[in-house]
């Protein structure tokens, strides 16, 4: 048998349909440009303010936005003398050039941050001098690291709200499911909230629930966050989804000119939810590294974003390690069902009817029939129980990916990967991105050269982290 290659790849279609060139104008590099602002004047290229890196964390399992790192280089004078007593205070407009052109001419985001800075990382730098701003400007320039906060997230993390909610009470409330309530009460703490006289969000975007059921009642505590309530109703109350529960704040491209800042509630186990997403990835893995390193990996059209990420050598497979460890279910009792007598009454006497009052659920049969579904007692939500059963029972591929605009990764996205088995067959696996890492470094490394220009030039790297039950 002859060994595979790009050519014979079934998936080479679909690759070479991918890096072709679009119609539009494409540059696979990002142009970006950096302005500093302090209390007392706004500081850009012209000021030798130069951008050097850009760093992103996006967690949609354990936080709520971004985590964003920059580097910018200056001169020391014009730290000392126009930056230094003003950090406490800081901002940062960050001015990128896409890389589709509209109309030829390369398309432009701005987006003001809220800037840190850190202490830690910048610790190297001197700030007791006792030179001119000239003499200190005839050194080399210096490099500070800030931290840069998103301005709607910023005020929207501490928003609280607080409440009684019951249809009974509150003949208004018509509509009690979960996504109406969860929509209802962020919109309208957050229209509270503007940025420069505009909404702090441009939209919510709640992926369908499992419960179908209705909120018959709820209090929310006093000073509870709004970004805790999805986790509030998932665990504390009827429940929302069986595959646990996500909720992040960032700017998603919708298309390649439409880019939308927008709070996300999804579900975090779920692969499967791949085929009723409005919005699709798709991976395919490429049998050479050498079509993942070409200036376009990736298309986004119609709602679908095809991308051809470094190929990908191991795909996760846990076999039985979580089954056998944790169990592959559980028991309960269920609470909302003890005041219905669980009891058939007949001519002997009533007879306990166990399957209106239990529930055993078993997510996968042990091929040795040693099946472990450990007892959970009494709850009246089964689907925080379902959602840690999944999380046991899946595992991570990773995914690394140059030249991609990360804006068009939203949270929780549902993909799906495309790859070749050992007989040469398409196979398809599920999954949901719950990590990226994003690096924006600069093309040339000079800094000279950097400080002609007023805009920087930097290429993307996208690590991803998706969880996927491989079977």
């Amino acid at each position: 048998m002859s060994s595979l290659t790009v050519q014979t790849s079934q998936l080479y279609p679909d690759i070479i349909d991918i890096t072709k060139s679009p119609k539009e104008k494409y540059n696979a590099i990002f142009s970006v440009e950096a302005k500093l602002h302090t209390e007392k004047k706004d500081l850009d290229s012209s000021d030798g303010v130069i951008l050097n890196s850009i760093y992103i964390i996006r967690d949609y399992v354990e936080n709520i936005s971004d985590y964003i790192e920059i580097q910018l280089s200056m001169h020391l004078g014009t730290y000392i003398y126009d930056v230094y007593n003003y950090l406490d205070n800081i901002e940062v407009t960050l001015i990128t050039h896409k890389q589709l052109y509209r109309d030829s001419k390369p398309f432009i985001t701005k987006e003001r941050y809220k800037a840190v800075y850190l202490l830690d990382k910048n610790s190297k730098i001197p700030t007791m001098v006792n030179q001119s701003k000239t003499d200190l400007d005839q050194n080399l320039p210096i490099a500070i690291t800030l931290q840069l906060l998103d301005r709607s997230v910023e005020t929207l993390r501490i928003k609280t709200t607080q409440g009684n909610f019951d249809r009974k009470l509150n003949p208004k409330n018509k509509d009690m499911s979960v996504k109406t309530f969860l929509k209802s009460i962020i919109s309208e703490e957050s229209n509270k909230i503007l940025i420069e006289n505009k909404p702090a969000l441009d939209g919510i975007s709640i992926e369908e629930p499992d419960q179908k059921g209705e909120l018959r009642s709820i209090t929310i505590p006093s000073y509870t966050r709004i970004v805790e309530l999805p986790e509030l109703l998932q665990n504390k109350n009827i429940g929302v989804y069986n595959a646990g529960i996500g909720n992040y704040i960032q700017i998603f491209g919708t298309d390649h000119y439409t880019y939308k800042k927008i709070f996300f509630i999804y579900s975090l186990y779920n692969g499967k939810k791949y085929n009723k997403a409005e919005y699709k990835i798709i991976f395919y893995n490429p049998t050479t590294s050498i079509i993942s390193l070409t200036d376009i990996t990736y298309k986004y059209e119609d709602k679908i974003l095809k991308i051809i990420p470094h190929t990908v050598s191991i795909i996760n497979d846990l076999k039985e390690t979580g089954v056998m460890s944790e169990g592959s279910g559980f028991r309960i009792s269920n609470a909302n069902k003890f005041m219905k007598k669980p009891v058939k009454v007949t001519e002997k006497g009533p007879v306990f009817k166990k399957d209106e009052l239990c529930s055993e659920i078993s997510y996968k049969k042990r091929k040795d029939n040693l099946n472990f579904a450990p007892n959970r007692f009494v709850t009246g939500n089964q689907f925080s129980l379902t959602s840690e059963i999944l999380r046991n029972t899946g595992g991570y591929i990773t995914l690394e990916v140059s030249n991609l605009d990360h804006d068009f990764i939203y949270p929780g996205a549902s993909c799906k990967i495309m790859y070749e088995n050992k007989e040469n067959k398409v196979k398809e696996i599920f999954g949901v991105i719950h990590r990226a890492i994003i690096t924006y470094t600069p093309v040339i490394t000079s800094m000279p050269l950097n400080y002609s220009t007023k805009t920087v030039e930097l290429v993307s790297h996208v690590t991803l982290q998706v969880f996927c039950h491989p079977e």
